[in-house]
Protein backbone atom coordinates (compact mmCIF):
# COMPACT_ATOMS: atom_id res chain seq x y z
CA UNK A 1 0.00 0.00 0.00
CA UNK A 2 1.61 3.25 -1.08
CA UNK A 3 -1.27 5.69 -1.15
CA UNK A 4 -2.20 8.24 1.06
CA UNK A 5 -4.75 7.13 3.87
CA UNK A 6 -6.61 8.77 6.73
CA UNK A 7 -4.04 8.09 9.10
CA UNK A 8 -1.17 9.85 7.27
CA UNK A 9 -0.96 13.48 8.44
CA UNK A 10 1.99 16.16 7.92
CA UNK A 11 2.54 19.42 10.54
CA UNK A 12 4.47 22.32 10.50
CA UNK A 13 6.14 23.94 13.64
CA UNK A 14 7.49 26.85 13.98
CA UNK A 15 8.28 29.52 17.01
CA UNK A 16 6.96 33.06 16.76
CA UNK A 17 7.34 35.85 19.08
CA UNK A 18 8.90 33.23 21.61
CA UNK A 19 5.72 31.14 21.09
CA UNK A 20 5.52 28.05 19.75
CA UNK A 21 2.74 26.97 16.98
CA UNK A 22 1.61 24.37 14.80
CA UNK A 23 -0.07 24.26 10.98
CA UNK A 24 -1.89 20.90 9.50
CA UNK A 25 -0.52 20.63 6.26
CA UNK A 26 -2.09 18.79 3.49
CA UNK A 27 -2.18 15.05 3.54
CA UNK A 28 -0.63 14.86 0.03
CA UNK A 29 2.90 15.98 1.96
CA UNK A 30 3.42 13.08 3.53
CA UNK A 31 3.97 11.62 -0.10
CA UNK A 32 6.85 13.98 -1.22
CA UNK A 33 9.62 15.21 0.54
CA UNK A 34 9.89 18.49 -1.79
CA UNK A 35 6.54 19.59 -1.20
CA UNK A 36 7.56 19.65 2.76
CA UNK A 37 10.88 21.15 2.28
CA UNK A 38 9.38 24.23 0.44
CA UNK A 39 6.52 24.67 3.11
CA UNK A 40 9.12 24.62 5.60
CA UNK A 41 10.92 27.03 3.83
CA UNK A 42 7.98 29.09 3.46
CA UNK A 43 7.42 29.65 7.37
CA UNK A 44 9.99 31.62 8.95
CA UNK A 45 10.75 30.97 12.39
CA UNK A 46 12.96 31.62 15.53
CA UNK A 47 15.67 29.06 15.75
CA UNK A 48 14.25 27.67 12.39
CA UNK A 49 11.17 25.39 11.37
CA UNK A 50 10.09 21.39 11.86
CA UNK A 51 8.44 19.56 9.72
CA UNK A 52 6.74 15.97 10.72
CA UNK A 53 5.40 13.92 8.53
CA UNK A 54 3.78 10.05 9.17
CA UNK A 55 2.44 7.55 7.63
CA UNK A 56 0.12 5.43 9.22
CA UNK A 57 1.77 3.75 11.96
CA UNK A 58 4.42 2.26 9.68
CA UNK A 59 7.38 5.41 10.12
CA UNK A 60 7.55 8.87 10.24
CA UNK A 61 10.34 11.47 8.65
CA UNK A 62 11.18 15.18 11.01
CA UNK A 63 12.80 17.91 9.23
CA UNK A 64 14.26 21.04 10.30
CA UNK A 65 14.97 23.80 8.14
CA UNK A 66 17.37 26.53 9.56
CA UNK A 67 18.43 29.40 6.77
CA UNK A 68 19.47 27.06 4.39
CA UNK A 69 20.60 24.26 6.09
CA UNK A 70 18.32 21.44 5.98
CA UNK A 71 18.19 18.28 8.51
CA UNK A 72 15.97 15.15 7.70
CA UNK A 73 15.13 12.05 10.05
CA UNK A 74 14.00 9.11 8.63
CA UNK A 75 12.28 6.68 11.74
CA UNK A 76 12.54 3.43 9.78
CA UNK A 77 14.83 2.65 6.22
CA UNK A 78 13.08 -0.33 5.46
CA UNK A 79 9.91 1.52 4.96
CA UNK A 80 11.75 2.80 1.62
CA UNK A 81 10.94 -0.91 -0.06
CA UNK A 82 7.18 0.00 -0.04
CA UNK A 83 6.71 3.96 0.39
CA UNK A 84 7.77 6.49 -1.93
CA UNK A 85 8.50 9.25 1.25
CA UNK A 86 11.01 6.61 2.89
CA UNK A 87 12.72 6.11 -0.54
CA UNK A 88 12.82 10.47 -1.40
CA UNK A 89 14.37 10.66 2.22
CA UNK A 90 17.42 7.92 1.43
CA UNK A 91 18.24 9.31 -1.63
CA UNK A 92 18.30 12.98 -0.10
CA UNK A 93 20.80 11.33 2.43
CA UNK A 94 22.41 9.31 -0.25
CA UNK A 95 21.57 5.84 1.22
CA UNK A 96 20.75 3.24 -0.62
CA UNK A 97 17.49 1.32 -0.31
CA UNK A 98 17.88 -1.88 1.74
CA UNK A 99 18.34 -5.51 0.32
CA UNK A 100 15.97 -7.73 1.33
CA UNK A 101 17.84 -9.73 3.78
CA UNK A 102 18.58 -6.13 5.21
CA UNK A 103 14.49 -6.08 6.04
CA UNK A 104 14.52 -7.59 9.38
CA UNK A 105 15.10 -4.74 11.80
CA UNK A 106 14.38 -1.59 11.89
CA UNK A 107 16.77 1.07 11.58
CA UNK A 108 16.33 4.67 11.67
CA UNK A 109 18.51 7.20 9.95
CA UNK A 110 19.15 10.78 9.61
CA UNK A 111 20.08 13.67 11.70
CA UNK A 112 18.45 13.22 15.05
CA UNK A 113 19.90 16.81 16.42
CA UNK A 114 16.92 18.15 14.58
CA UNK A 115 15.84 18.66 17.87
CA UNK A 116 17.12 20.79 20.32
CA UNK A 117 18.49 20.25 23.66
CA UNK A 118 15.82 20.68 26.58
CA UNK A 119 13.20 21.65 24.16
CA UNK A 120 10.22 18.65 25.35
CA UNK A 121 8.71 18.90 28.47
CA UNK A 122 6.72 15.36 27.51
CA UNK A 123 7.77 12.52 25.26
CA UNK A 124 5.26 9.62 24.76
CA UNK A 125 6.33 6.46 22.69
CA UNK A 126 3.55 3.40 22.90
CA UNK A 127 3.21 0.45 21.43
CA UNK A 128 6.35 -1.25 22.35
CA UNK A 129 7.83 1.36 19.58
CA UNK A 130 10.97 1.51 21.29
CA UNK A 131 11.21 -2.55 21.16
CA UNK A 132 11.45 -2.84 17.70
CA UNK A 133 15.54 -1.09 17.69
CA UNK A 134 18.75 -3.09 18.76
CA UNK A 135 20.08 -2.79 22.17
CA UNK A 136 22.51 0.06 20.92
CA UNK A 137 20.18 1.97 18.90
CA UNK A 138 17.55 1.41 21.89
CA UNK A 139 20.68 2.71 24.52
CA UNK A 140 20.50 5.89 21.86
CA UNK A 141 16.79 6.33 21.81
CA UNK A 142 16.91 6.98 25.88
CA UNK A 143 20.11 9.15 25.31
CA UNK A 144 18.48 11.09 22.73
CA UNK A 145 15.13 11.16 24.69
CA UNK A 146 17.30 12.44 27.71
CA UNK A 147 19.29 14.98 25.96
CA UNK A 148 15.63 17.01 24.48
CA UNK A 149 13.95 16.40 27.32
CA UNK A 150 13.66 19.92 30.16
CA UNK A 151 14.67 19.59 33.62
CA UNK A 152 11.68 17.37 35.27
CA UNK A 153 10.50 16.46 32.09
CA UNK A 154 8.67 13.16 31.05
CA UNK A 155 9.42 9.97 29.15
CA UNK A 156 6.48 7.47 28.96
CA UNK A 157 6.50 4.55 27.10
CA UNK A 158 5.78 1.22 26.92
CA UNK A 159 7.92 -2.34 26.40
CA UNK A 160 7.65 -5.78 26.26
CA UNK A 161 7.92 -8.16 29.00
CA UNK A 162 10.90 -10.96 29.68
CA UNK A 163 9.11 -12.13 32.34
CA UNK A 164 5.45 -13.23 30.36
CA UNK A 165 4.60 -16.34 30.74
CA UNK A 166 4.63 -16.67 26.96
CA UNK A 167 7.28 -14.84 25.90
CA UNK A 168 9.63 -17.31 24.56
CA UNK A 169 6.28 -19.49 23.02
CA UNK A 170 6.56 -20.44 18.96
CA UNK A 171 3.56 -19.93 16.41
CA UNK A 172 0.57 -21.77 17.79
CA UNK A 173 -1.79 -23.29 15.47
CA UNK A 174 -5.74 -22.37 16.76
CA UNK A 175 -8.57 -24.56 16.48
CA UNK A 176 -11.54 -23.05 15.12
CA UNK A 177 -15.18 -24.91 14.30
CA UNK A 178 -15.42 -22.59 11.52
CA UNK A 179 -13.47 -24.53 8.22
CA UNK A 180 -12.90 -20.99 6.23
CA UNK A 181 -11.44 -18.99 9.88
CA UNK A 182 -9.90 -22.76 10.72
CA UNK A 183 -8.29 -22.59 7.24
CA UNK A 184 -7.17 -19.27 7.35
CA UNK A 185 -5.52 -20.30 10.89
CA UNK A 186 -4.04 -22.82 9.55
CA UNK A 187 -1.98 -20.57 6.40
CA UNK A 188 -1.22 -18.32 9.41
CA UNK A 189 0.74 -20.69 11.44
CA UNK A 190 2.36 -22.10 8.05
CA UNK A 191 3.52 -18.43 7.79
CA UNK A 192 4.78 -17.79 11.20
CA UNK A 193 6.53 -21.06 11.56
CA UNK A 194 8.42 -20.50 8.42
CA UNK A 195 9.25 -16.83 9.58
CA UNK A 196 10.05 -18.32 12.95
CA UNK A 197 12.81 -20.51 11.90
CA UNK A 198 14.12 -17.79 9.00
CA UNK A 199 14.56 -14.91 12.04
CA UNK A 200 16.24 -17.78 14.35
CA UNK A 201 19.41 -16.82 13.67
CA UNK A 202 18.80 -13.30 14.25
CA UNK A 203 17.05 -13.83 18.11
CA UNK A 204 19.36 -13.17 21.06
CA UNK A 205 19.12 -13.70 24.69
CA UNK A 206 21.02 -12.05 27.36
CA UNK A 207 21.41 -12.24 31.69
CA UNK A 208 19.62 -8.25 31.10
CA UNK A 209 17.27 -8.46 27.84
CA UNK A 210 16.28 -10.91 24.75
CA UNK A 211 15.74 -10.14 21.21
CA UNK A 212 12.56 -12.71 20.07
CA UNK A 213 10.38 -12.79 16.93
CA UNK A 214 6.74 -13.02 18.36
CA UNK A 215 3.53 -12.99 17.28
CA UNK A 216 3.72 -8.79 16.24
CA UNK A 217 3.93 -9.41 12.24
CA UNK A 218 3.64 -13.23 12.57
CA UNK A 219 7.18 -13.75 13.67
CA UNK A 220 9.07 -11.81 11.06
CA UNK A 221 10.46 -9.66 13.31
CA UNK A 222 12.80 -8.97 16.53
CA UNK A 223 11.86 -6.91 19.49
CA UNK A 224 13.20 -6.60 22.29
CA UNK A 225 11.92 -8.10 26.00
CA UNK A 226 13.44 -6.50 29.28
CA UNK A 227 12.63 -7.11 32.96
CA UNK A 228 11.60 -4.03 35.06
CA UNK A 229 14.69 -4.04 36.76
CA UNK A 230 17.00 -3.96 33.25
CA UNK A 231 14.68 -0.94 32.17
CA UNK A 232 15.24 0.70 35.27
CA UNK A 233 19.45 0.73 34.89
CA UNK A 234 19.18 1.69 31.30
CA UNK A 235 17.04 4.77 32.33
CA UNK A 236 20.08 5.54 35.27
CA UNK A 237 22.40 5.13 33.17
CA UNK A 238 21.21 7.98 31.20
CA UNK A 239 20.06 10.50 33.66
CA UNK A 240 16.21 9.36 33.47
CA UNK A 241 14.45 8.47 36.92
CA UNK A 242 11.96 5.85 36.92
CA UNK A 243 9.25 7.11 38.78
CA UNK A 244 6.72 4.25 37.49
CA UNK A 245 5.29 1.06 36.04
CA UNK A 246 2.02 -0.07 34.61
CA UNK A 247 0.80 -2.84 33.44
CA UNK A 248 -2.12 -2.62 30.34
CA UNK A 249 -5.26 -1.55 32.11
CA UNK A 250 -3.48 1.00 34.13
CA UNK A 251 -2.18 -0.61 37.55
CA UNK A 252 0.75 0.24 39.26
CA UNK A 253 3.00 -3.20 39.13
CA UNK A 254 4.59 -3.05 42.47
CA UNK A 255 8.51 -3.96 43.10
CA UNK A 256 7.74 -7.52 44.11
CA UNK A 257 4.58 -8.01 41.90
CA UNK A 258 4.43 -10.71 40.09
CA UNK A 259 4.09 -9.86 36.29
CA UNK A 260 4.24 -13.22 34.33
CA UNK A 261 0.53 -12.55 32.93
CA UNK A 262 1.03 -8.96 31.68
CA UNK A 263 2.84 -8.99 27.73
CA UNK A 264 3.91 -5.65 28.08
CA UNK A 265 4.51 -2.56 30.66
CA UNK A 266 4.18 0.91 30.46
CA UNK A 267 7.08 3.19 31.95
CA UNK A 268 7.00 6.48 33.17
CA UNK A 269 10.88 8.36 34.16
CA UNK A 270 11.87 11.70 34.59
CA UNK A 271 14.93 13.81 33.05
CA UNK A 272 16.37 14.45 37.14
CA UNK A 273 17.72 17.93 37.48
CA UNK A 274 22.07 18.60 36.85
CA UNK A 275 22.34 18.75 40.30
CA UNK A 276 20.25 15.17 40.82
CA UNK A 277 22.04 13.56 38.03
Amino acid sequence: MTEVSTSDFAVVVYREDETWDAEVLPASFAENLDSLIRALKQQPSLGGTIGLAAVGDDFFVALRVVGGQVSVFLSDLTASVDWPLARQVLKYLDIPVPDDEDLDQVLPVGDLSIFADQSFDFILATDNVIDALSHEDRLRALKESHRVLRPNGLLAFSAHNIHYKKAFLGPQLHWSPNPIRFAANCAGYLLSQWNHHRVAPLRTSTSEYALINDPGHRYACLHYYAARSTVRSQLASVGLQWIEAFDRTGQIVGETQDDSDTPSLFYVAERVRAELA
